[in-house]
């Protein structure tokens, strides 16, 4: 399954489709995939590294979206009024 990640983000990166990048899994605290390449500023030539910073946007709707998926799931009831106003 690593092989395909980073296959995958190899052929990002080398046809244009993203200038660089990093992306880390990590499972029970420890890191499954560590990858990274191209550049952190194209323009320049500055190639991605290890420590590159990034801004990320957009990042936290996916994780909101399966914590409440997960609270009615397993505590709240859709059918049943949480508060009145």
């Amino acid at each position: 399954m690593p092989e395909c990640t980073v296959l995958c983000f190899r052929r990002n990166v080398e046809s244009g489709k993203e200038q660089g990048g990093a992306f880390a899994v990590y499972y029970k605290g420890k890191p499954v995939i560590d990858i990274w390449g191209g550049y952190a500023d194209a323009a320049s030539y500055r190639p991605w590294q290890r420590d590159t910073t990034s801004l990320v946007y957009s990042c936290t709707k996916g994780v909101a979206a399966i914590v409440i998926a997960k609270m009615v799931e397993e505590y709240v009831s859709v059918h049943r009024m949480v508060f009145v106003l």
